[in-house]
């Protein structure tokens, strides 16, 4: 648990610095959501494998991703609001008490968002590692492939590269396929119990 959130908390920080666009409606790599997932999937299926438990990869993918939250939104409560005379800053426990209540109201969509995606993709990753059961294995890559189209077509966004639509959709395609190809090997290693 304590991995997965550290994990994620990091990966929510280095996609937060990665520098946006000008134009609010375009997608930018920090805000892709597949990586997010597949982060939660990577927690459910190492702690599913490690304990064996369904709770314990559910957890595991529900801390990465309000971690992941938390660090993507986390320098928000640093902002100084009310800078002093001449550049003077406000010391830092003040401005995050001043922040705190604003920035909870702002992340709480996103969290929900999270505990929903990291149950999910906790419980799918756990899935694909106690059996590689093959639609687990899918919905690893479906994201990346569905993603760029979701966002221009349902969401009215554009892509803005369509450099950064083929990559993702490139990834996607490659998980497709390496997912193909362990559940093909697993399905045809000898059972333990016809040995």
């Amino acid at each position: 648990m304590a991995v997965s959130a550290l994990g994620g908390g990091l990966f929510g920080l280095a996609t937060s610095l990665i520098p946006s666009p000008s134009g609010v409606g375009v997608l930018w790599v920090g805000n892709l959501a597949s990586p997010w997932l597949a982060l939660a999937f990577l927690c459910g299926w190492a702690c599913g494998w490690a304990q064996r438990s369904r709770l314990w990869a559910s957890a595991s993918g529900v801390a990465a991703e309000v971690a992941c939250v938390v660090g993507f939104y986390g320098r928000f409560l640093l902002v100084d609001q009310h800078p002093g005379p001449r550049g003077q800053h406000t010391a830092l426990p003040a401005r995050v008490s001043d922040n705190l209540g604003q920035w909870l109201v702002f992340i709480a969509p996103w969290v929900l968002a999270a505990l929903a995606a990291g149950t999910a993709y906790g419980l799918i990753g756990h899935l694909w590692g106690r059996g590689r059961r093959l639609p687990a294995g899918l919905a690893l890559g479906m994201p990346f492939l569905a993603e760029p189209w979701v966002w221009r077509e349902a969401l009215g966004y554009d892509q803005g590269s369509w450099l950064l639509c083929a990559a993702e959709t490139a990834v996607g395609v490659a998980i497709v396929l390496a997912v193909l190809a362990a559940w093909r090997r697993a399905s045809r290693a000898p059972s333990p119990h016809t040995a």
